[in-house]
């Protein structure tokens, strides 16, 4: 709401070009991704067959244990809908959120109480439902095979930016909060590392307020004491709910672990640390590319 002029003798940091990361991942699991059939949609749902797939190659960009998690819940919905289908039952969307899907077990409910009975033939939709869940299974074996290869990778990447940029802060944002537990599960052991994701914060010593983290990770922003050693936190992994609102200038570096929608999460993500007030000269912007050629996906 104030330009340059409402601030003279201000002046931003200096924003660097950002540098690109490349990590390769396997054309088994891409080519598993693309075969997977169409899902059958709830009564009142439309064709996302298309749309299916390209989430599932979004949640690969980010890390497979996004990738993981997300052909878990495809095959667990697709069994909750073949459950009700057997019943004589095509669940809406609404309907088909009463079963409650978990990280290894879905809770059914009973589909007699949540649908109406159809009286049309449901062996096609049964088909559909059977395939999709087959290729969904079909490409978590295949990605099981890759032994989290791409994930080290990444950590690999992220120890080198941390290595380059000593005694700076470092924010690192994703889309997925499976990519941010996974990827604080691998580094947490490194020490000043903390995760934020929707369902609370943690660091090696278990979890914390999310305002103890920020407090710890950026102090002059938040006007706190300036932690001790062993509780100073320099690399801060977290979900998009951090990438508005906040003011975490004391950071000089941000990392993208996966690209987002569109290219204004980009900027809000940066807008953390590219700020008016900045005790930074330059601030840092790094991006892990998408782990296949643009042509291929």
């Amino acid at each position: 709401r104030r330009t340059r002029v409402d601030a003279r003798g201000i002046s931003l940091p200096v924003r660097t070009a950002p540098v690109w990361c490349d990590v390769q991942g396997s054309p088994d699991v891409l080519q598993a991704l693309l075969d997977v059939p169409p899902p059958c949609q709830p009564r009142d749902g439309g064709d996302g067959g298309a749309l299916v797939v390209l989430s599932l190659v979004r949640a690969w960009a980010s890390s497979e244990a996004a990738l993981r998690a997300a052909l878990r819940r495809r095959v667990a919905r697709a069994e909750s809908l073949a459950d009700a289908l057997r019943t004589g039952r095509y669940p809406s969307r609404a309907e088909l959120r009463a079963w409650v899907v978990g990280d290894d077990a879905t809770q059914l409910a009973f589909p007699e109480l949540l649908s109406d009975p159809i009286s049309e033939d449901v062996s096609e939709l049964l088909q559909a439902v059977r395939a999709h869940a087959t290729g969904a299974r079909r490409a978590l074996a295949v990605l099981s095979a890759t032994d989290g290869a791409m994930d080290e990778q990444r950590c690999r990447i992220l120890r080198d930016i941390r290595s380059r940029h000593r005694g700076e802060r470092i924010v690192v944002f994703s889309q997925f909060a499976d990519t941010v537990r996974e990827v604080f599960a691998r580094l947490r052991s490194d020490g000043g590392i903390a995760s934020v994701t929707a369902n609370g914060a943690l660091v090696a010593g278990g979890p914390l307020t999310r305002s103890q983290v920020f407090s710890r990770f950026a102090p002059v922003a938040s006007s706190s004491r300036l932690p001790s050693r062993a509780e100073s936190i320099e690399m801060l992994i977290a979900t998009d709910l951090l990438s508005e609102g906040l003011n975490l200038q004391d950071a000089a570096v941000v990392v993208h672990l996966d690209l987002p929608w569109t290219t204004a999460r980009l900027t809000q993500r940066l807008g953390r640390i590219w700020r008016i007030g900045s005790q930074h000269a330059r601030v840092h912007e790094y991006a892990i590319a998408p782990p296949a050629a643009a042509d291929k996906l």
